[in-house]
């Protein structure tokens, strides 16, 4: 397990797209999710929009080998990198539970 870390993340590659909870654009972003548990998630962020720390994210994840989505909302809690390319850590308001983790997973 990682250090500082409750539940162990998984390293995926989903795509994914996100907004802050108070865009005033109402525009959806590129990311990929690049790690998930059922607390949190890694991503990296495809957009020159710039997320602040501690805002709430909605994140719509694209499932693999599906045409739905689900929608799940978090705290960004860090940001590292570059402006154009950069990532983060979201830790989820609820966690995700086991079987919806194993979809995603696969």
């Amino acid at each position: 397990m990682e250090v500082g870390r409750k539940h162990t993340r998984s390293n995926t590659r989903l795509r994914a797209q996100c907004i802050p909870e108070d865009s005033k654009k109402g525009l959806w972003e590129e990311c990929t999710i690049i790690n998930i548990s059922r607390k949190g998630l890694g991503v990296k962020f495809h957009t020159r929009v710039f997320f602040t720390i501690g805002s709430t994210i909605n994140l719509k994840i694209f499932i693999p080998n599906k045409k739905t989505s689900m929608n799940v909302k978090g705290i960004l809690k860090w940001t590292g990198g570059r402006r154009d390319l950069f990532v983060g850590g979201i830790e989820f308001l609820e966690n995700m539970d086991k079987i919806t983790l194993e979809k995603l997973c696969s």
